[in-house]
């Protein structure tokens, strides 16, 4: 995890880790099956993370959207970020409808 997209990565999974989350950081190549960067389980949701480097334009490859959305499909959490105050702001709104559902 070199360069600037794998520092948001470690912090991503730093972030994580932090919540508690179980994490898998996968090291990908042209030749493997689909997936993305990381795959975590946080408070019984699945979620599926695509991290870009910081840029004007974040956007994943038509092979990686398709993966999201098979992620979405199947009821997980799944999107793209170069930032990991994104991936907080989504823990929290999980932590909110867990929250919610237990009043």
């Amino acid at each position: 995890m070199a360069g600037p997209e794998g520092l948001v990565q470690k912090k991503i999974l730093r972030i994580l880790a932090e919540r508690g989350a179980y994490t898998l950081k996968i090291h990908g190549s042209a030749h493997q099956a689909k997936t993305i960067d990381i795959v975590a389980c946080y408070r019984g949701r699945f979620i599926g993370i695509e991290v870009k480097r910081p840029a004007k334009v974040v956007k994943a490859t038509p092979r990686q959207e398709y993966t999201l959305e098979e992620i979405r499909e199947a009821g997980g959490i799944a999107f793209v970020t170069a930032e990991p105050e994104h991936v907080s702001a989504r823990l929290d709104a999980i932590d909110a409808l867990e929250d919610a559902s237990s009043i």
